[in-house]
């Protein structure tokens, strides 16, 4: 409890001197960094907060700022500091102390580091179950319990002292976004889209448009027309922003938007065959093409093809969808494409059938496979 002349003090500093503005532009230089793969200049702004936070009292966000201390330590290779970050900021406030754990597993997993993305998910569901009190059981998959504890977080987050309402934002947005991976609802991924504008990460939010248009494309059942329109609004999303972490990400993305709107073509040039007889050659030349983009070919140079991207995300590439996709390309003969629209269509359902798996710039998270 302050008494009287430290308050006089405490209001002097934040209104007079500026305490408060400087520890959000400390905030925001620090999320800055971050987005731009600076880990250690990251680490230097959340150390000059870290005093600052003690003097206002502010415990919640010295919790949070341990957090975002922990992720740039996994990504600096530095894992017994992320270790202790995480371990301290329990000591803070055990709502973002879980949140930290749960962002240190999705750190940890995209950055290949398997045993780590493990021990950090039990920490998480450790705290949720025996701390916070959730109703975990060993039936509740990771991402159930994922988008019942932010939705439970942004309400406690509500009632918090910050420095302004758009610093929990971002969590609004993770919450939305983990919803729709479990549920591939199109406006829970544009409502995330929305949040993380507002917090000023502006690349997540663009990815969060991307899936928008790739759900409703997936749902499009009328017009193959119109899904190729949302395939090509979702590319034009992935790749008109500039991104500086998790390349791979933009990459596998942009390779499967491309494949699906090859496929889209091959099946239009494919209903108008008995029409024009002479688009054979054209169709054949679309078969080679998608072959090549999603598991290359013999006499190609061609590397990045969705296969080889794939390979780096484990949480993509261990599902069925995506081992059908695969095997859809040892079950046709190249020599002699087939001319139905059913195998085309069939390559299409594959696709879509992909799409719950693939790595967002926020998440590898996915629902568990049926």
């Amino acid at each position: 409890m302050l008494n009287f002349r430290s308050l006089v003090e405490y209001d002097f500093l934040c209104d007079a001197v500026g305490l408060r503005k400087h520890v959000q532009d400390l905030y925001d230089r620090s999320r800055s960094f971050a987005q731009e793969n600076k880990w250690q200049s990251q680490l230097a702004a959340a150390a000059l907060m870290i005093p600052c936070l003690h003097y206002l009292g502010l415990r919640v966000w010295l919790s949070r700022m341990l957090g975002r201390m922990a992720w740039s330590y996994i990504r600096l290779g530095e894992e017994s500091y992320a270790r202790r970050a995480l371990k301290l900021s329990e000591s803070y406030d055990l709502w973002q102390a879980a949140a930290n754990y749960y962002w240190a597993s999705e750190y940890s997993y995209r950055a290949n580091k398997e045993r780590l993305w493990r021990e950090f998910l039990n920490s998480f569901r450790v705290l949720c179950a025996d701390s916070l009190k959730f109703g975990v059981s060993d039936e509740t998959s990771d991402l159930e319990l994922a988008v019942a504890f932010y939705e439970k977080l942004i309400e406690v987050e509500a009632t918090e002292v910050g420095f302004r309402e758009a610093n929990n934002q971002s969590d609004i947005g993770r919450y939305h976004e983990l919803k729709a991976r479990m549920t591939s609802e199109p406006m829970d991924f544009m409502t995330a889209s929305e949040h993380y504008d507002e917090a000023g990460l502006h690349s997540y939010a663009a990815f969060c448009r991307a899936f928008f248009f790739i759900c409703q494309a997936v749902k499009q059942r009328t017009s193959n027309l119109r899904k190729c329109d949302l395939y090509s609004h979702a590319l034009e999303e992935t790749t008109k922003h500039p991104i500086f972490v998790d390349q791979d990400i933009k990459e596998i993305l942009t390779k499967y938007l491309e494949v699906q709107i090859a496929c889209c073509d091959l099946i239009t040039d494919l209903e108008n065959l008995a029409q024009d007889i002479s688009k054979t050659k054209e169709i054949e030349q679309r078969y080679k093409n998608i072959h090549s983009m999603v598991v290359g070919l013999p006499d190609s140079s061609n590397t990045a093809h969705l296969t080889s991207l794939g390979a780096r995300f484990l949480s993509l590439s261990r599902t069925k969808a995506w081992r059908n996709l695969i095997a859809f390309f040892n079950e046709i003969d190249t020599a002699v494409c087939p001319m139905e629209v059913s195998v085309a269509q069939d390559l299409a359902d594959r696709l879509d059938r992909v799409q719950p798996f693939l790595p967002s710039l926020t998440f590898l998270a996915t629902r568990e496979e049926t």
